[in-house]
């Protein structure tokens, strides 16, 4: 006669396998967690005193998608109008997608290379502050050109008697 197995003993014996799983937040794992940290469990293991830097992750994942959106039409924008002598549209993009990836194929073992040297709180600091400056170049010099040609500043040409 064939024998039944014996039961494999649990770590929780008074737990119903279906209706109370192990992984389930208890209440002393939530003790002493502000509202705050209590949300951003939603999203992932944030322990007691972790909300404000989960906050700020939170935070920083949402603008650089958010940004990756709105530039996204603004580049595809750009593309389809930019004439380029001998190419259609298409292989303006076609070509423009190849460049990037020949990019990427080069920038993202270099950042590697780079991750493994600097402690992680140095790099991320440095990308965000030269993407910083980056920015407030290039918004510094549209506003130039927009006061500029608002103003009729820096026009060559005689003003009409």
């Amino acid at each position: 006669m064939i024998e039944a197995p014996e039961p494999v003993p649990q770590s929780n014996p008074g737990a119903d396998s279906v209706n109370e799983p192990e992984s389930r937040i208890t209440d002393s794992a939530v003790e002493g967690l502000t509202w705050l940290e209590r949300f951003l469990r939603l999203f992932g293991d944030v322990r007691a005193g972790e909300g404000r830097t989960g906050l700020i992750l939170l935070v920083n994942i949402f603008l650089v998608l958010m940004a990756y959106y709105l530039i996204k039409p603004f580049r595809e924008g750009w593309l389809s109008i930019s004439a380029i002598k001998g190419l259609s549209k298409v292989e303006v993009k076609a070509y423009s997608s190849f460049g990037q990836s020949m990019v990427l194929l080069a920038a993202i073992p270099a950042y590697a290379w780079l991750a493994a040297r600097l402690p992680k709180r140095r790099l991320i600091t440095a990308v965000q502050d030269r993407q910083l400056l980056q920015r407030v170049r290039r918004e510094t010099s549209m506003l130039k050109e927009l006061s500029k040609r608002i103003l009729g500043l820096g026009d060559e040409s005689p003003p009409a008697e």
